[in-house]
């Protein structure tokens, strides 16, 4: 089981490929970024530092996928 800040690298890598594949920073239009209190809109409102810092991605993953579960 991964940690949330394993898991904020792991996302934060795949955001990055992605980004680069559709030619525009995906940040806060990520499938996980709906369970994220930082999103605005299709846009994020929390810095890469404040993402890294507070693991803010993979708590909106992980909410995501425990909400999915249910």
């Amino acid at each position: 089981m991964m940690t949330n800040k394993e898991r904020q690298k792991a996302l934060d890598e795949n955001k990055w490929t992605e980004s680069a594949r559709e030619h525009c920073d995906l940040s806060g239009a990520m499938d996980y970024c709906f369970y994220c209190k930082s999103q605005h809109g299709e846009q994020c409102a929390a810095s890469q530092g404040e993402r890294e810092a507070g693991s803010l991605c993979a708590k909106a993953h992980n909410k995501m996928v425990k909400a999915k579960a249910q």
